[in-house]
């Protein structure tokens, strides 16, 4: 989470993301442990870190379209 301008201590119980990049995800998703596990999806972490390269474009479009419209599913 990264503050979005100077004003974030005047909204108290507020958060605020800014984008993120293919670098950024491919890092958080490598540095997870391959033990946890699997959310309601059910895929192992070990597939998603086999794959993030190739899914990271993607999850970077899906999740700066949340934060660009304020919609977290």
């Amino acid at each position: 989470m990264h503050a979005r301008d100077s004003n974030v201590g005047l909204y108290k119980n507020s958060c605020y993301f800014t984008p993120t990049n293919q670098t950024e995800i491919i890092n958080i998703v490598k540095n997870l442990r391959s033990n946890i596990s699997t959310g309601l999806d059910e895929i192992p972490i070990k597939i998603i870190k086999q794959t993030i390269t190739y899914i990271s474009q993607t999850l970077m479009e899906i999740f700066n379209l949340c934060i660009s419209q304020d919609i977290f599913p």
